[in-house]
């Protein structure tokens, strides 16, 4: 994936991000990952406090919400 690729993506709303993750798309899950993993470690350290910990569960918790694609409500906000 070039950068242009990855800037038209960056463009993209997350519902619509979600849609091509479900597809198949890797850069659309990609980009979901970078837009949220900020504010997911920020949480997660809240919760335990220890770094190394807070990036696994962070990681963990995306990945998880990306692969749940069957149950996924559309009318939801990726952010919540």
């Amino acid at each position: 994936m070039n950068g242009q690729d990855m800037a038209r993506l960056a463009e993209l709303d997350d519902e619509t991000l979600i849609t091509m993750s479900r597809g198949g798309d890797e850069g659309a899950v990609r980009t979901l990952v970078a837009r949220h993993m900020d504010e997911a470690y920020r949480i997660a350290y809240r919760m335990v406090g220890h770094r190394a910990q807070a990036e696994d569960i962070a990681q963990d918790v995306l990945m998880k919400m990306l692969g749940y694609k069957q149950g996924w409500f559309s009318t939801a906000s990726f952010h919540t």
